[in-house]
């Protein structure tokens, strides 16, 4: 309502959409409860864990979800459409009052802490008591920023954790959006149309493209969706030569500021960086678009089914990840690369130095996964390898 009295239609529609979606999602809650669930065969096929669209227009009818029978249908066809909580086993039809087989759809989800009774976060692994503070001649370039205690971090993670820091808001949200602590892979039920490994741009692209004209998507992930473009390339490197430009037009270019009529006070030597800061403004511009790619987005809003680990063919149309087999009718490879080290003696011994550092001094040797980790600057650099990155 506004302040005349009047109805405010915009905003009523708003909260009468909110109702019908908590509404709607009470009833997904009973409606997965309670129809029955199991293997189901039809012909010479046998089909794991489903209903049957008669009986679950039965149990909503009987115990009070719906008045009647068309009532039902249409909750149901809601139920499938709006909240994505079940498919047709083949993908062939919608909801309807027969004798046509479901399953509830699980494309993968983050497992629930035991401690906070909520869903598994990257903050849960910081203790707030224990903190680090990286500073350079006693000048602090950076907040005190929490350590993760490794030892509480799961196993499947832990290779995450090592090549991700400072664990800032910025660094926390990034990887609870591309890498989710706790992940709970789908359970594989029917062959999939299309395996995806590997979660990069080209994977990404492949799979939201394949789910989004119907074919039945799994995508394997091991390290970081997003994969280096948004974590360790593109969009770290830009947020990079953008901060540089601005300082070479700002202390390297005062003709042409001065023609323009731009004087800074005290000319180019009064112009300070603070490197830490451009460091920050990077990790918070990463985090903030990281929901693009996010494991949510795929298997809420795209449809597809998502497993955080390494797979392995074991078949000619199957590959395993997780302990887990799936069978496909196609498959891409999307893995990308990974950079390599020189072959120079101790330069592998120095690189893994620069993992995991907790309060240590650094850096050491990077390669473009830690480069952009960086709480410091460097007084020398030695870039080897004139590659993009």
């Amino acid at each position: 309502m506004t302040q005349n009295g009047q109805r405010n239609t915009k905003d009523d529609t708003l909260d009468d959409d909110n109702n019908n979606k908590d509404l709607l999602q009470q009833i997904a809650s009973s409606f997965r409860s309670g129809v029955e669930v199991k293997d189901r065969k039809y012909r010479l096929m046998t089909f794991k864990q489903c209903f049957i669209g008669s009986d679950a227009v039965d149990f909503m009818v009987s115990n009070g979800i719906a008045s009647n029978r068309e009532e039902a249908i249409k909750l149901g066809q809601s139920l499938m459409t709006e909240l994505s909580l079940f498919e047709h086993v083949t993908r062939d039809h919608p909801f309807a009052d027969d004798h046509l087989f479901y399953h509830f759809i699980d494309r993968g989800d983050v497992s629930i802490n035991p401690v906070t009774k909520e869903k598994f976060q990257w903050s849960d692994y910081l203790d707030p008591s224990s903190s680090t503070s990286y500073s350079s001649g006693g000048m602090s370039l950076q907040p005190t920023l929490p350590v993760p205690n490794m030892e509480y971090v799961s196993p499947n993670d832990v290779h995450v954790a090592s090549h991700i820091w400072p664990l800032d808001d910025h660094n926390l949200q990034l990887l609870d959006h591309v890498h989710p602590t706790g992940w709970k892979d789908p359970t594989s039920q029917n062959k999939y149309d299309l395996v995806v490994i590997g979660g990069g741009p080209a994977g990404l692209v492949t799979a939201a493209g394949a789910a989004g004209v119907g074919a039945r998507v799994a995508l394997i992930e091991a390290n970081f969706l997003g994969g280096d473009c948004l974590n360790m390339g593109c969009v770290p490197s830009k947020s990079l030569i953008h901060a540089a430009k601005l300082v070479h037009t700002v202390k390297g270019n005062q003709a042409a500021l001065a023609d323009a009529g731009i004087t800074i006070q005290g000319g180019a030597d009064s112009v300070s960086i603070d490197f830490a800061k451009i460091m920050e403004r990077i990790r918070r511009i990463r985090a903030g678009i990281s929901h693009h790619d996010s494991a949510e987005r795929f298997t809420k809003e795209l449809g597809v089914e998502v497993f955080m680990g390494r797979g392995t063919f074991v078949g000619n149309s199957s590959v395993m990840v997780n302990g887990q087999t799936l069978k496909f009718n196609k498959a891409v490879i999307a893995t990308g690369g990974y950079p390599s080290l020189l072959p120079m003696p101790g330069l592998k011994e120095l690189h893994q130095m620069n993992t995991n550092p907790g309060n240590k001094p650094r850096p050491y040797v990077m390669t473009n996964e830690t480069f952009f980790n960086m709480t410091e600057q460097p007084q020398h650099l030695v870039v080897c390898g004139p590659g993009v990155i």
